[in-house]
């Protein structure tokens, strides 16, 4: 807490809103109870939550921590989000190519979170092509050139 809260500190002096990423690993920091005593001792702060898609739904399939739990907790603190697939416990594939509950995301993920997607550099170049095409059709991205 006393690092996060320099890093914080230093993050309010430069005007930049940390995003605070759930882990992959059970035993990795933050766990669903860490984040939530993290960003409430912080809150107010420029600090908020940052969703992994595949490090909740790993975490999930391995029955550590339901993917639906970080997003019940978390969606109205969220400030950013990772997007990509996921197929068994292996994540970084490209949104659509995998076997994610994507309206569930959809449903949970809030219009301001930047959105990310993070991939792997062994998918297939029409796989990577298509997938802004899949998010903007489940409504997880929006056209900018429309607004």
């Amino acid at each position: 807490k006393e690092g996060l809260g320099i890093l914080v500190d230093w993050a309010a002096e430069k005007g930049i809103v940390l995003g605070l990423e759930n882990r992959v690993n059970y035993h990795e920091i933050p766990s669903l109870e860490e984040m939530e005593y993290f960003l409430t001792a912080f809150e107010g702060r420029p600090i908020g939550y940052w969703h992994d898609l595949g490090h909740a739904e790993i975490q999930d399939r391995l029955g550590f921590c339901s993917h639906n739990e970080w997003l019940s907790w978390f969606s109205s603190r969220m400030i950013g989000v990772h997007l990509h697939d996921v197929r068994g416990i292996d994540d970084h594939y490209a949104p659509g190519t995998g076997d994610l509950d994507w309206d569930l995301l959809a449903r949970s993920i809030p219009g301001h979170a930047l959105k990310v997607c993070e991939l792997a550099n062994w998918n297939a170049p029409e796989n990577v092509a298509e997938a802004v095409t899949f998010l903007k059709n489940k409504g997880i991205v929006r056209d900018a050139t429309r607004e």
